[in-house]
């Protein structure tokens, strides 16, 4: 009895400690804006560069991508002196992108050249304060990537096709010659 009950006032403390988060609903688009509220502690292991955990006042939202695409953030809070950093979080929840750890006053900017899977991937906003924060996406749409793929298949099937009339030519001669 006392171990269940520690282990459910264990997941209720932990889902009341969790910042705000749109993990119940759809991921937002590359291009989107996204408006928030940070009002609650979270930290974050292994901010590339250091080995400690970094913590702040916390928001993620989560954004869909494919393999290869590139993306590009930029996170503003809103209020005096406030400063703010941003990370990307892949699917395993692995930091793939991070900016510098509290140095950026008021607005970061941080790009991902290039995401290596498909899924479901997390930008975290960290600020020093609670308050006001915006994000806003930038990149290639999976649809354009989807479209940049069929084109460089067209043009490889092209060049096959290419040379299998050569070959074809070049067999049709020399049995002419024979």
């Amino acid at each position: 009895m006392f171990r269940t009950v520690t282990a459910v006032v264990a997941v209720v403390a932990a889902a009341l400690i969790g910042p705000p988060t749109r993990a119940d609903e759809e991921a937002i688009k590359v291009g989107e804006k996204f408006e928030g509220e940070l009002t609650e502690m979270k930290g974050y292991p292994h901010w590339p560069g250091y080995v400690d955990t970094f913590a702040g006042y916390a928001a993620e939202v989560p954004i869909s991508l494919k393999a290869g695409q590139k993306l590009s953030i930029t996170a503003t809070v809103i209020g005096k002196g406030r400063k703010v950093s941003v990370c990307l979080l892949d699917p395993t929840r692995k930091i793939v992108a991070a900016s510098a750890r509290s140095t950026a006053v008021k607005s970061v900017q941080l790009t991902a050249e290039e995401v290596n899977a498909t899924g479901r991937y997390t930008i975290a906003v960290i600020s020093d304060q609670i308050g006001a924060f915006t994000v806003q996406t930038a990149g290639p749409s999976a649809e354009k990537l989807d479209e940049k793929a069929l084109e460089d298949k067209i043009r490889q099937l092209k060049q096959d096709l290419k040379k299998a009339e050569d070959q074809l030519e070049a067999l049709r001669k020399k049995q002419k010659k024979q």
